[in-house]
């Protein structure tokens, strides 16, 4: 008895192969990531720091978590631990005392530097035979699931939700393509 309305759930579920997927690049971006001492992870949250003080000068951490579309908590203990391997500052916002301003120390901003072309190479490799239209769909699918717009450029790792299931045969096919 089976209990998939899928005949093979492991090709034909839409979910299963974005999963497979995700799991393929994420392990890339990790061997990427290695070298530098970063996770994935701590990465974004690096990268989301650094984006944001490119347009302002006091970044708060619920404003990290809001960028990446991560939990606040979650932010504040990778923040710790970040702030731990002195790669950000956290300190008490002069305008809310509840609230800690991020600032990233020259360390962290080196890596940052170093990790976001990195990652956006996997990224080129990783999805480089991708169409523009799956790349639209993925934002779109973004959106409607739940992302946010900064009103700046949103890193081509942020992207989250449901596909089509035709983008994401293309892009499991581009990529079995590639003998990966």
């Amino acid at each position: 008895m089976s209990v998939s309305r899928f005949a093979d759930p492991g090709a034909d579920s839409p979910g299963f192969v974005l999963w497979k997927l995700t799991q393929r690049w994420q392990r890339a971006v990790a061997d990427a990531l290695e070298p530098l001492g970063v996770t994935q992870t701590q990465f974004v949250i690096l990268a989301c720091a650094y984006w944001l003080t490119q347009k302002t000068e006091s970044v708060q951490q619920i404003d990290i978590a809001k960028a990446a579309g991560m939990d606040a908590q979650m932010v504040s203990d990778v923040l710790r631990r970040l702030e731990k391997s002195e790669l950000v500052q956290r300190v008490s916002s002069p305008t809310d005392g509840r609230s800690k301003n991020v600032l990233l120390t020259d360390a962290g901003q080196d890596i940052a530097i170093q990790a976001i072309p990195a990652v956006e190479q996997v990224d080129a490799q990783f999805f480089g035979t991708m169409r523009s239209t799956t790349l639209a769909d993925l934002r779109t699918a973004r959106e409607v699931n739940g992302g946010i717009s900064l009103g700046m450029r949103v890193p081509s790792w942020s992207f989250g939700g449901v596909l089509s299931w035709n983008h994401i045969c293309r892009l499991d096919a581009c990529y079995r393509q590639r003998g990966r």
